[in-house]
């Protein structure tokens, strides 16, 4: 190569930093990402219940304590028949009926409960006929008022006004302007479409509701009895949701999950770095067709869709071509330590032991799990204890309204059962020991039924006579065949009868 030619330039670098384009593409994920660690926003009580609805449906940690929270805290209902009058088999059948309905109602009362701090609840009775009660394994009856619309407002729209004195606070509910569009218009969409008999229907269950957004109201006060409001402070009246202390731990992890995103959407973003010539044999101004040909042969990879996955691809150069990738460091990325200390303050905020979740604990042997439930264990009954009024009330109204119904039980959940199997076995078994359970409920908290195991019981002690056989083996101090309990001989033995 001769001395004089000029070595080409090709070294060129440029920078570029996409906003996003509010018209074709959603902006930019990673502006304002940071969080307070006071945040204004939580002086409103819709912003709060926003986020903890958020990062119920999006964080696996803060969904999964609620759901066990919920499946553990609302087991099946029992009546409770101690110093009540029996109940007729009419009135049974009617209250067990009503029992299957109210615990899915229950339920989702328990999750509003925990993720908004507030429940208003709305439960109507209606005529119900002979059809309807057959379906519900009433049969004795042709029709009762029964509790057929149960259903929950949305906490967002309901406002709280505390009086300046005393504590009886008032409660409205800002009508979304969907439905007042809905009821003015008498059943009629803002998008043309019509449902006519759902408006006959809310106009038959609430008159007096529908009166007033015709008269042009939009914030109606709530008569309602029923409306349960978790703890609040004497500096506001709205209630404190079960997530609202781990709110600031789930933002933080949400942005250590944007950090990730960032870092592996640089990955995916890669750089192929292509050199051409070297200090011994550099490129010069007459071989620039090159850094073309070069170019050419990766345009393809403009037209790739992004979901493709790039193959293994056939690249003939010379010895003077190196390419390279240029990764970032995704040491950040693939390091899992760094959600531990967050994980461990959402549990912490909850009060939830991590051996109910995966069931183990954080170190072997570092903790007893039957002291660790006892926080979770304690926020359960009071969960219960917050919806029993509403199962009670149904009952009641139930019995108040139908003169079938002479009787109101008292309804309670069973039991939480949250003790190992092994001490859960030894307390059944102790219980049968000492007389204290039936053999029907020692058998069911086995997994049996009696009736089953007796039956089965009977068929084989057939088999056994037939073949002459003993059904039990004998063992040692057990008695002989034919000899009673107490040890002595028949009154027809060889030995004769004691006197």
């Amino acid at each position: 190569m001769a001395e004089n030619n000029k070595k080409l330039s090709l070294a060129t670098a440029g920078f570029s930093f996409y906003p996003g384009n509010t018209s074709t593409m959603e902006p930019n994920p990673w502006i304002g990402i940071v969080d307070l660690l006071t945040s204004k926003e939580h002086r409103d009580y819709r912003n709060i219940i926003r986020d903890c609805r958020f990062f119920f449906r999006h964080d696996p940690l803060a969904s999964t304590v609620i759901g066990k929270m919920v499946d553990l805290a609302i087991t099946d209902l029992v009546i409770n028949t101690e110093g009540a009058t029996r109940l007729s088999q009419q009135e049974q059948d009617v209250f067990n009926a009503i029992s299957n309905d109210l615990y899915d109602f229950i339920r989702k009362a328990a999750f509003e409960y925990l993720l908004t701090g507030l429940l208003v609840p709305e439960i109507k009775l209606t005529r119900v006929n002979q059809e309807f009660l057959r379906k519900k394994r009433i049969s004795r009856l042709s029709s009762l008022l029964y509790p057929t619309e149960m259903w929950l407002r949305d906490s967002k729209d309901i406002e709280i006004k505390r009086p300046p004195i005393g504590n009886e606070e008032s409660y409205f509910v800002i009508m979304p302007e969907d439905v007042l569009s809905f009821i003015r218009n008498k059943g009629h969409y803002d998008d043309g479409g019509e449902d006519k008999e759902l408006y006959r229907k809310i106009a038959t269950l609430y008159p007096k509701f529908v009166e007033q957004i015709l008269e042009g109201e939009t914030k109606i006060r709530l008569e309602n009895p029923l409306i349960i409001k978790s703890t609040s402070l004497a500096d506001s009246q709205y209630p404190i949701p079960y997530l609202y202390s781990a709110l600031e731990a789930l933002k933080h992890k949400r942005n250590l999950r944007r950090m990730d995103y960032s870092i592996a959407a640089r990955v995916i973003s890669a750089i192929l770095h292509g050199k051409l010539g070297s200090d011994e044999f550099p490129l010069t101004e007459d071989q620039s067709d090159e850094v073309d040909k070069i170019e050419s042969k990766f345009k393809w990879r403009d037209n790739l869709a992004q979901d493709d996955i790039e193959r293994v691809f056939l690249l003939v150069t010379n010895h003077t071509v190196d390419l390279q990738w240029i990764f970032p460091d995704v040491k950040a990325l693939l390091d899992n330590n760094k959600y531990e200390t967050v994980n461990q303050d959402i549990l912490v905020a909850l009060g939830f032991p991590r051996i109910l979740i995966t069931g183990e604990t954080e170190r072997s042997f570092a903790s007893d799990p039957q002291i660790a439930t006892l926080s979770p264990v304690h926020t359960m009954d009071r969960l219960r204890r917050a919806l029993l009024p509403i199962i009670n009330t149904v009952y009641f109204e139930l019995a108040k309204n139908n003169e079938s119904i002479n009787n109101v039980p008292v309804i309670e959940f069973k039991p939480i059962n949250l003790m190992s199997m092994q001490l859960f076995f030894e307390g059944i078994k102790g219980l049968y020991e000492t007389g204290n359970l039936s053999r029907e409920d020692y058998s069911k908290a086995y997994g049996y039924i009696l009736d089953e195991q007796l039956d089965k019981r009977e068929h084989e002690d057939e088999k056994f006579k037939a073949r002459s056989l003993q059904p039990f083996q004998p063992v040692p101090h057990s008695n002989e065949p034919g000899r009673p309990s107490g040890g002595n001989a028949p009154e027809n033995s060889a030995g004769g009868s004691s006197a």
